[in-house]
């Protein structure tokens, strides 16, 4: 990856952790990604930083620097 290029990545709700919630990466279709076309993989966000409204859906860009 070099400088400036940005991947996107699609997660969906797994389920909750007792301080977090887990997402997996899923395709544009809404189907867990497997494999080698896995990017990030399992992604996990503290509960205090989302708040009271949990998403079901993230959409993640990474860009390098």
């Amino acid at each position: 990856m070099t400088k400036g290029n940005k991947i996107v990545v699609q997660f969906a709700m797994e389920k909750t952790t007792p301080g977090t919630i887990r997402y997996q990466e899923v395709g544009t279709d809404g189907a867990p990604v497997k494999g080698t076309d896995v990017k990030v993989g399992t992604l996990y966000i503290k509960k205090a930083t989302l708040g009271d409204d949990i998403p079901a859906r993230l959409q993640v860009e990474i860009t390098a620097r």
